[in-house]
């Protein structure tokens, strides 16, 4: 899943770093946007910064990617992430 990235493949221009999850990719450019693919099929509810988004998926867990000082590595609380029903973003 996620491996076909033909409908983004423009946008895949001046990378900085690639991040799978979940099923899908996120690509973070150079220019601080990001590119996703493989990613909203399963994703719900997802909330977003300028820098990161989060989504629940299906089973009421949370995914996190994005730059980490912003909110994309949620590694460290991912066992307090169960039954989410809603996730919102903040600047």
């Amino acid at each position: 899943r996620g491996g076909d990235s033909s409908e983004v493949r423009d946008q895949l221009r001046s990378i900085k770093e690639v991040k799978a999850i979940h099923g899908g990719f996120a690509a973070s450019l150079v220019d601080g946007s990001s590119v996703t693919w493989g990613l909203f099929k399963t994703w719900q509810r997802i909330s977003a910064t300028r820098l990161a988004f989060a989504s629940i998926l299906p089973d009421g867990s949370v995914a996190t990617v994005g730059d980490p000082a912003a909110g994309g590595d949620s590694s460290e609380v991912v066992d307090q992430l169960k039954n989410v029903h809603q996730v919102q973003a903040t600047d």
